[in-house]
C-alpha cells in the first residue's frame, strides 16, 4: 500500500490579468491539474508556500530552455 498525500500540491503561480487575482496551478494525488486563486491556495494551506512556487513562465521554460519544470 502506498502512503500518498491526498492534499493537492502547488506546481506554479501565475500573475492575475485584467483585475483578476494571482492564480496557482495545483496537482492532486491522481495527477489531475487545476488552476485556483491565490487566496484559496493560502486558505487551504497547500504546500509549498505561495512565495516558494515558480512563476508560470519559469515553470514552462526551464533554465535550460526546455519546456517543463525549471
Amino acid at each position: 500500500m502506498t502512503n500518498r498525500s491526498t492534499k493537492p500540491v502547488g506546481i506554479c503561480r501565475s500573475h492575475g490579468v485584467l483585475g483578476l487575482p494571482n492564480g496557482v496551478l495545483i496537482r492532486d494525488a491522481d495527477g489531475a491539474e487545476k488552476n485556483i486563486p491565490e487566496q484559496r491556495y493560502r486558505q487551504n494551506g497547500y504546500e509549498p508556500a505561495f512565495e516558494a512556487l515558480p512563476w508560470k513562465m519559469k515553470y514552462e521554460v526551464g533554465s535550460n530552455g526546455e519546456i517543463g519544470n525549471a
